[in-house]
């Protein structure tokens, strides 16, 4: 029994709500229609959802109905074959309860079905960036190149949240030379999306910014609101410089990550593409330096044995040079000396006391013959010399001068000359 006056404890208070709306005929088994928003499918097997109306509180302001939803892979069913996604419009048949461990309300849906509508939200987006791409705000055209390396970085997202934090050690992994300046802005909820372009407009005069990153840590659909806000989407258009996008959303572009000139999938990712990886550089650069040492030195050390082997070849090939050219220098010396001015004198005059003796002894040997030979005629000579007769009592006799050959060319009365070997005698004939 059901006590009004007894003090319960959240988690007695959670069980027993429970408890009642799984009694209650309608949160028993509710059909509930809505637009599907935040969906994500786990690799578990379960789905999760929020269905979403749009309506005015009790004010009449504008406002979003939004209650959670999960699907349990066990839980199988024939009417759960609905290929979902955001922004399509679902009835689900469900129980009401109670997720403990977070104290929310939400529904355990057993059947989906699909409505064949597009979510009011959807449709409007699907409107905005059709009219925004006919004005040409998306074109490629228009998109500013990144500067490979930034001096400064703006940064235009809540100062609570980890994504300034994430964009901080991001850069200060790769290079943390650079720095950053945050503009503190709401982004979601009302007012986010003036703060945004109020953050935009700010770095964008700033003289020392080079680049702009705005963003947040993920969420649904309906937290990236403001990045679909047109006036967000025209300042990242109009913007003079370049502007990364980082919403945090693998499925979801927003309108801006469409204008930006950059979109990354994460804040994270946008700090990376933000800013060169210095710090890789130079480990690569000092290890490349190290490798260059170590083949330099092994290099040197080769081209020294090289020059050692060289050297030693050289300096054979120099003394074999230095020998050939002292024996040839050692040659012509000869040769000079043999051809020199007083070795040819010398020669000439060895030559010319030479011949001068063979001409000396040559001519005794012919004076020696010509003595033999006139001595060899003066003893034929003294042989047949009539002279040489005229001893022993022998004479010579002539008659006027003419041999006298015989008594009968003289007479009596002629005078006659006797030539004796010691003088002449001249006779008269009886």
């Amino acid at each position: 029994m059901a006590d009004a006056n007894k003090i319960y404890s959240v988690s007695e208070l959670m069980k027993y709500m429970n408890v009642q709306m799984s009694k209650d005929i309608v949160l028993s088994e509710v059909r509930v229609k809505g637009e599907v928003t935040g969906f994500s499918a786990p690799t578990s097997g379960h789905i999760y959802f929020k269905l979403k109306e749009k309506g005015k509180d009790g004010w009449g302001r504008p406002k979003d109905y939004i209650i959670n939803c999960a699907k349990f892979g066990h839980d199988k069913d024939k009417n759960c074959k609905v290929k979902m996604e955001n922004g399509i419009v679902v009835t689900i048949i469900g129980r009401a309860a109670v997720y403990e461990s977070r104290s929310e309300v939400q529904l355990i849906v057993s059947s989906i079905f699909d409505n064949n509508e597009i979510g009011s939200a959807k449709a409007e987006y699907e409107m905005r960036k059709k009219r925004l791409t006919a004005e040409g705000l998306f074109d490629e055209a228009h998109k500013k190149p990144i500067p490979p390396f930034p001096k400064s970085i703006g940064i235009v997202t809540s100062a609570t949240g980890a994504v300034r934090y994430d964009i901080q050690a991001e850069v200060d992994k790769k290079n943390p030379y650079v720095q950053l300046y945050l503009y503190h802005s709401l982004v979601q909820g009302p007012g986010a999306a003036e703060q945004i372009v109020e953050g935009i407009k700010y770095f964008d005069e700033k003289t020392d910014v080079d680049i702009i990153i705005i963003g947040r840590g993920g969420g649904t659909e309906e937290d990236l609101g403001p990045f679909d806000d047109e006036m967000v989407v025209r300042a990242v258009y109009n913007a003079k410089k370049p502007i990364i996008a980082g919403t945090g959303h693998e499925v979801h572009f927003t309108l801006a990550d469409y204008a930006a000139d950059l979109r990354a999938s994460t804040p994270t990712m946008a700090a990376s593409d933000a800013v060169h990886d210095v710090i890789t550089e130079l480990r690569n650069l000092s290890r490349e330096r190290q490798d260059l040492d170590k083949n330099f030195g092994f290099i040197i050390t080769e081209n020294e044995h090289k020059l050692d082997t060289i050297k030693e070849f050289m300096d054979r090939c120099m003394i074999d040079i230095c020998s050939g050219y002292e024996k040839r220098l050692t040659d012509l010396r000869h040769e000079l000396e043999k051809h020199s001015p007083e070795k040819i004198l010398e020669a000439r005059l060895t030559l010319l006391d030479s011949l001068q003796k063979d001409i000396h002894n040559a001519m005794v040997r012919k004076f020696d013959a010509y003595v033999s030979r006139l001595n060899t005629e003066l003893g034929r000579l003294r042989s047949a010399n009539p002279q040489a007769k005229l001893t022993g009592g022998f004479g010579y006799i002539e008659k006027d001068g003419t041999p006298v050959d015989s008594v009968k060319v003289v007479k009596k009365g002629d005078t006659i000359q006797i030539t004796m070997h010691d003088g002449v005698i001249t006779a008269k004939v009886e």
